[in-house]
């Protein structure tokens, strides 16, 4: 009987230490910092926010009020409250654009008929004061399954330094941040107040599939510009590329 009793005892005790590590292990990878948080950390940078912009397309052209259909139905995949005083007129014929804030987060969504082409386009902005937002990371995918439209997407990660920082410098703490996304450096341009880079990274090719230009394939951008007058200096991580003006 004590045996029996050991026995179960030892079970019991193997089955708490095995749950208690499959536990550990699982919050270590959802608080496992992203790659772009990981770059701003390396070279002492405050994060600022991150940006996802994605666009899609139908290939006929759309009325108004199926435009507005679509894009009731897109916000409701997103789970975001439709007010329709966030509805406007474009500038363009056929053309509606919707603007809300709610939480963390500020969106822009466009919905455009383009009756020379014979298409529809769909273009959606969405900032987060995180830079490493889950939420924005999974949206292109939860949006294609949901919406039935092939999503293109871009982000763009923000971050800070309280210093002016001059050319070398920016080229400095920008191959750094290359070394920590374990980018091959491709490309570079050095300006007044501004350089960037692009670069491929296979580490990140799950996250951030890369683009084509040429004969380059491309998964990362960094660039850095320095505001004299504030004492700053501003990072960028662009992925795939950079598309919004730093």
């Amino acid at each position: 009987m004590r045996r029996v009793i050991v026995i179960i005892i030892s079970f019991i005790f193997i089955c708490t230490f095995c749950n208690h590590k499959i536990n550990s292990q699982q919050k270590k990878e959802v608080l496992l910092p992203s790659p772009y948080h990981l770059s701003f950390a390396s070279i002492g940078a405050i994060s600022l926010e991150s940006r996802l912009d994605c666009w899609a397309r139908i290939k006929k052209t759309s009325s108004a009020k199926e435009i507005r259909q679509d894009m009731e139905n897109i916000l409701k995949i997103l789970k975001v409250p439709v007010d329709s005083k966030n509805f406007k007129n474009g500038k363009h014929p056929v053309s509606i654009n919707f603007y809300s804030s709610y939480g963390d987060y500020r969106l822009q969504l466009s919905g455009q008929s383009d009756d020379q082409n014979g298409e529809t386009y769909f273009l959606l902005s969405l900032v987060s004061s995180e830079c490493s937002s889950d939420y924005l990371r999974n949206l292109p995918q939860i949006l294609s399954r949901a919406s039935n439209l092939n999503w293109t997407s871009y982000y763009l990660y923000t971050g800070r330094i309280d210093q002016s920082l001059n050319t070398e410098s920016q080229q400095k703490i920008l191959r750094t941040v290359m070394k920590t996304l374990k980018s091959e450096e491709i490309d570079n341009f050095a300006g007044k107040n501004i350089v960037s880079m692009t670069g491929y990274s296979q580490s990140i090719e799950n996250i951030s599939p890369s683009v084509l230009m040429g004969r380059k394939k491309y998964n990362i951008q960094v660039a850095a510009r320095s505001n004299s007058k504030e004492g700053k200096t501003y990072i960028y991580i662009g992925s795939p590329l950079i598309l919004k003006d730093y």
